[in-house]
């Protein structure tokens, strides 16, 4: 047992040598060890490296925003994709009522200069009547959707271009 005390002592008489000759001598492990020498070496390179760690990090965490930004960016464009879509298919229908509108108004037109009794060139002009304000109402519905379609197109380009732009300045980090 004393011998093993002996030893022991001798080592750590050897470490506070090494110490007191060397004051950039490290503990052994990562970065450290009996032949650092300099700030170089051992714990102040260690120390040098958190820095950059750290800014590797913020790059990582700015790399994954933008990149978060440009999926949200291309999730909402979708959405507005599908509302764009119905709204085409309004506007499809808008447009074809205007146009049954206009068939049926000259229609009646035609049938009213040939109707013979009072009462059926009444009902003919009538019909005129409500054809020609439903063609005018069906032809403005129709404009007021290409107006909005117009705006949702510019909106998601605008949000397609966005995500672009991201994503290059994501992969410039």
């Amino acid at each position: 047992m004393s011998d093993m005390l002996a030893l022991r002592l001798e080592s750590l008489a050897a470490d506070w040598q090494v110490r007191r000759f060397n004051p950039n001598h490290a503990p052994p492990g990562a970065g450290g060890g009996q032949f650092t020498s300099g700030p170089q070496g051992g714990a102040q390179a260690a120390k040098q490296q958190k820095p950059q760690r750290a800014a590797n990090a913020r790059a990582a965490r700015a790399k994954g925003n933008l990149l978060k930004r440009a999926r949200a960016d291309d999730a909402e464009a979708g959405k507005l994709e599908g509302q764009l879509k119905g709204l085409r298919a309004q506007q499809a229908q808008a447009l074809a009522a205007a146009g049954r509108h206009r068939t049926a108004k000259a229609h009646h037109a035609k049938q009213h200069k040939a109707a013979r009794q009072h009462h059926i060139k009444a009902h003919h002009a009538k019909a005129v009547a409500h054809h020609t304000s439903a063609a005018a109402t069906a032809a403005a519905t129709a404009a007021a959707l290409g107006g909005q379609i117009a705006g949702l197109v510019k909106r998601i380009d605008s949000l397609r271009a966005q995500a672009k732009a991201l994503r290059a300045q994501a992969a410039k980090l």
